[in-house]
């Protein structure tokens, strides 16, 4: 195989050397593009803006406002008292005591806190910490306690009332009607049987023993 030619080498390394110039110009424009938002969330520090959560990190979340095209970070310091653990295959953060979620598009509330114009970087503080998904994930796990409490509370009541039926009022009229039946049969029977033993008795005292 024949080498390339001198001309083929020249367009090569043009090639190249436009390619090089090209991202070195995307570097400078994403860079200057940083620096003027950087430049001008600078001028709104402490203001309050809505936005989506971008991007999921084990130390915190990006969230990219609604009103402009600005993304910043809420440091996992920022996201509440407790414990947060990051969910790799998830691409979420999961707060351990309430079992808050904080995933690519979860909508938060967040305030500008700090611009760091040199390294084109911009904080934010969350200043509404997922009050509705609190409050719906403790909700779900009250629902979900009291179904459980009144199935196992069903199931011990039904277990003890096969254990142990309670007669009706008709089986308890029926018992006490049949009580009171039988009980004049039984007086009855025992009168009886104390009158053959006392007549026995008499008989047996009467007699006399013979002479020789």
């Amino acid at each position: 195989m024949a080498p390339p030619s001198r001309e083929t080498q020249a367009w090569e390394a043009a090639g190249l050397h436009c390619s090089a110039n090209e991202r070195r110009a995307d570097e400078a424009s994403r860079d200057v593009e940083a620096w003027l938002k950087c430049k001008y969330m600078r001028e709104h520090l402490g203001e309050e803006y809505s936005g989506v959560v971008s991007a999921a990190t084990s130390f915190g979340i990006f969230v990219t406002l609604d009103a402009m095209y600005v993304e910043g970070l809420v440091h996992i310091t920022e996201l509440g008292g407790e414990y947060f653990k990051f969910d790799e295959a998830r691409q979420e953060l999961r707060g351990e005591r309430t079992g808050i979620r904080y995933s690519i598009g979860t909508r938060v509330r967040v305030q500008v806190s700090r611009v760091d114009l040199d390294g084109r970087k911009i904080d934010f503080r969350l200043i509404r910490e997922g009050e509705e998904l609190v409050g719906r994930t403790l909700k779900e796990k009250g629902v979900a306690a009291e179904s459980s409490g009144a199935r196992k509370a069903g199931r011990s009541g039904s277990h003890k009332r096969a254990q142990a039926p309670e007669p009706s009022t008709t089986e308890r009229a029926g018992l006490t009607r049949e009580q009171a039946a039988r009980s004049p049969a039984r007086a009855t029977k025992a009168s009886a049987k104390k009158t053959a033993s006392n007549g026995k008795a008499g008989k047996s005292k009467s007699r006399k023993p013979r002479r020789s």
